[in-house]
């Protein structure tokens, strides 16, 4: 037995068991390793909330959510304004699947495919349809938005939820009661499409302000004019 001394760490060995992950797991079972991955990051990416993430709660600026390619496409200014603006943290939600493919909402805004799995989220896709399968019901797809966002909402604390003020109803309605349970000083802003470009100033104003001044809570969604 190697002798170790108890106040020089360099001593201690493989204390963190890293020479077995490295030779057992990366390298004999790889393919394993990248498909666990792949379903965590899907799962987080959807609003799983871990006992760290509960534990430390994010502070986050705005999540801007967007249900088609043309929401996309119409939130582009305002996505970029807040990604592009130092000491802003926002990232965009969209419904994924079918309605909005997250590679082609990311080629919308200038970015590569790549972003859509990137472990530094830019885009979390909820996969809207991936386990109902079927879109044809309205309670379907508002449960499993508010089923996600209110993951989101608990991980990542936004001072604001962001999306166009035309939104599919049930989306907004699943939006708004998962903001009214489980945001914390959390305001839902509807944004009308022709108001975007001129929105853009959001990204300007320090949040505690803007939140005080303008967006203070209000039990029903709030209307950008």
């Amino acid at each position: 037995m190697v002798p170790i001394d108890p106040k020089d760490k360099g001593t201690w060995g493989d204390s963190e068991h890293r020479l077995a992950q490295i030779s057992e797991t990366t390298v004999i079972f790889k393919d394993v390793v990248q498909v666990r991955d792949a379903q965590w990051w899907r799962a987080f990416s959807r609003g799983y909330v871990t006992q760290w993430a509960s534990m430390y709660p994010q502070q986050t600026d705005a999540l801007i959510y967007a249900h088609t390619l043309d929401d996309i496409e119409t939130l582009a200014p305002l996505i970029q304004r807040f990604r592009s603006t130092p000491q802003k943290k926002a990232f965009v939600v969209i419904s994924g699947g079918a309605l909005c493919p997250c590679e082609q909402a990311a080629a919308k805004l200038g970015w590569a495919p790549s972003s859509c799995h990137d472990r530094r989220f830019k885009v979390f896709d909820l996969e809207i349809g991936s386990i109902a399968r079927s879109m044809a019901s309205d309670i379907s797809l508002m449960q499993e938005v508010y089923a996600s966002m209110k993951g989101l909402l608990r991980i990542h604390s936004p001072a604001l939820v962001i999306t166009v003020g035309d939104v599919n109803e049930h989306v907004r309605d699943a939006l708004s009661l998962a903001v009214s349970k489980h945001g914390q000083n959390t305001s839902f802003v509807l944004i009308p499409r022709d108001s975007v470009p001129h929105s853009v100033w959001m990204a300007d104003v320090r949040l505690p302000a803007l939140y005080r001044k303008i967006f203070s809570p209000f039990p029903k969604p709030m209307s950008l004019i």
